[in-house]
Formats: structure tokens, sequence, C-alpha cells
């Protein structure tokens, strides 16, 4: 997930919705891993000069992540582990 953070920064996107999956293997919530994708966020954007930050939050699911207006039509949707 970080280096899916890092490298979309570092080509322009705008923000990130991070939330588990139903069947994903690990289903626990570190309570530091938005603050540390922020971060990664925060240093890739310095790396490549980038005026603005993108944003980085978190939904419970993916029902709740397409109902906050994550699936409008300029956004794509990206799956990774």
């Amino acid at each position: 997930t970080e280096d899916l953070v890092r490298h979309l920064t570092e080509l322009g996107a705008e923000g990130f919705l991070i939330f588990a999956a139903r069947r994903a293997v690990v289903r626990e919530s570190d309570p530091g891993k938005l603050d540390r994708l922020k971060r990664v966020a925060l240093e890739a954007a310095k790396q490549c000069e980038r005026a603005d930050l993108p944003t980085v939050t978190a939904a419970a699911d993916l029902r709740h992540a397409l109902e906050s207006g994550a699936a409008a039509p300029e956004h794509r949707l990206v799956l990774a582990e």
C-alpha cells in the first residue's frame, strides 16, 4: 500500500480512500497505518516538488467507500493487497 501511495502521489493522484475488504487476510485495523500513509504521501509530494498534497482518508469497507463519492466518474478505483 505504501508503494502504491508513493507512486500514485508522484503521478499526481489527488487523494486516497483506504479500506479493508471483507475477505482481506489481515482485518485488524492498525491505528498508525493511516498516519504512516499520510507521511508517505507527504514525502512523495516533496520528492516530486508537488505544490499540493493528496488526501489520505479511511472508510470502513467498500460499500462505505463507494457511498462517500469514491465512485465518481473522474475517480479511479485501484485494488491492491
